[in-house]
């Protein structure tokens, strides 16, 4: 419970940057508004979020026919607010939003906190992207795809630990599921999934030091899927069932130097493992094809067609392995200039993450006397080691008002990639005024596509950066 009132606002905007303007894009801001009051034994937030993201991937195949760009995008308002009261052993809290979206919650605890527990319950809907896919060939009979990705979610939360003296064991447990958007036309993209994680920690906290250590287990059932829907007409034309498996293990460790009972520095080390496994399932069953073009047609393109024979599919199965781990350690000092705080800090991530994909293509073409099919084997093994620097600066006035920047550098170290089958990279296409000396076929080139494909990521954190800068007043 806190004391007669008191009320603190706050702006805090975040970005995300990594620049490749020519084929690769990713550039994501977001910028918050909140206020927040409390009276006696409630408290009350309200806020506005504003978020654009601008992401695209070019591919580039041996012509215009196998070349196309891919474009996500949204731009999201969003009026958010919250409010909670406190009683003896018990507190509620209902958090609205405009997406819409709901969560409302409820903790019990001893007054010692010897024994604590909590329910949590959310339902929604997500609007998360705008996609657009776009050919580069101008006889392709499909020029364009626009579409949404959108469903609607509920999840349910457990909580439950104890408190003993500098100790503190947790753990929660987290079951949900999506539903697919039924009321949007066109080109409609969404997912049918069922997911649930536990998540066991312990924190110890005494003095100057403090230690957490989390283990997160994820598991989820996942049905993408895109849609054509016109009129009455439903076509599914892409669907893709993926089974996860995730595992995470966190250590943070803070150790703060008393300079003053109300300024301190501190120093911090963190560790994170993850592995994240993916399973693409097989299913033979018609309309559940990975991609089946023929279905996304609209109706004035099959009119204009007149009638197809000729229908090509693609199945999509295999298995894929990721691991991070990452570790850092950094300072934060607090000074006083006057009556002033700055509290200057730095921090330095070192990563590891390697990736395996072993995956098949099965390409089925079916007409009106025969149907066929083969099947492409395609496997990756990438591995990345590099760093995240970041660098950052608070300064608080003694009373009310706070500011700080943040700004974080991605910096790759090592890149190695291997494929099966080695990829082919065409003979760049002679001048027009000049004829052609070389080979009518693709060239390979082991070396020059390891050189390659080692300038095109590089190129991609260049200019790649993430920045957040926040300021508020409290009083």
């Amino acid at each position: 419970m806190s004391f007669a009132w008191n009320t603190q606002g706050l702006v805090d905007c975040s970005g995300l940057f990594v620049l490749d303007q020519k084929d690769r894009k990713f550039r994501t801001m977001g910028c918050f508004v909140e206020d927040s009051t409390h009276i006696k034994n409630w408290s009350v937030e309200a806020g506005y979020g504003n978020f654009d993201l601008d992401a695209r991937w070019k591919y580039i195949g041996i012509n215009d026919l196998y070349t196309w760009t891919v474009n996500f995008k949204k731009h999201l308002d969003m009026g958010y607010a919250s409010v909670q009261t406190d009683y003896r052993h018990i507190n509620f809290r209902l958090d609205v939003s405009s997406l819409p979206f709901y969560v409302a919650s409820t903790n019990w605890y001893t007054l010692d906190s010897i024994l604590f527990a909590g329910v949590t319950y959310g339902r929604g809907e997500l609007d998360l992207l705008d996609v657009k896919w776009v050919s580069a060939s101008k006889l392709s009979i499909i020029p364009k795809i626009e579409g949404s990705f959108e469903d609607e979610f509920h999840f349910s939360r457990f909580t439950a630990g104890s408190r003993t003296g500098v100790h503190t064991i947790n753990v929660g447990y987290t079951r949900g599921e999506t539903d697919p958007d039924v009321d949007r036309k066109g080109y409609v993209f969404s997912d049918s999934s069922r997911f649930w994680e536990i998540e066991p920690s312990y924190s110890y906290n005494e003095g100057p030091n403090s230690f957490s250590l989390l283990y997160s287990y994820l598991n989820a059932d996942l049905n993408v899927f895109g849609l054509l829907r016109e009129g009455s007409s439903e076509k599914r034309f892409f669907f893709l069932p993926v089974g996860v498996d995730m595992n995470m293990v966190k250590a943070d460790f803070r150790h703060s130097t008393a300079e003053s009972p109300k300024r301190t520095s501190a120093f911090s080390a963190r560790a994170i493992y993850m592995q994240l496994e993916l399973a693409l399932l097989w299913d033979d069953r018609r309309f559940y094809e990975t991609l089946a073009p023929n279905r996304g047609l609209t109706s004035s393109i099959i009119k204009t067609l007149s009638f197809s024979v000729y229908n090509r599919s693609f199945r999509l199965y295999g298995d894929a392995d990721i691991k991070l781990v990452d570790a850092g350690a950094g300072y934060e000092w607090d000074k006083g200039i006057g009556s002033w705080r700055i509290k200057p800090s730095f921090f330095v991530d070192v990563f590891y993450t390697h990736a395996e994909a072993d995956l098949r293509k099965r390409t089925e073409t079916t007409n009106a006397l025969y149907a066929e099919h083969f099947t492409d084997t395609l496997s990756w093994d990438v591995s990345v080691v590099g760093a995240v620097a970041s660098a950052g600066v608070a300064l608080e006035s003694p009373k009310h008002f706070f500011a700080g920047l943040d700004v974080s550098q991605i910096v790759p170290f090592y890149y190695s990639k291997e494929q099966y089958p080695p990829q082919e990279t065409p003979a760049p296409p002679p001048p027009e005024d000049q004829p052609s000396t070389e080979p009518s076929g693709p060239e390979t080139s082991e070396e020059s596509d390891n050189v390659s494909n080692v300038n095109r990521f590089f190129k991609l954190f260049r200019n790649g950066f993430a920045i957040n800068a926040k300021m508020g007043v409290k009083f």
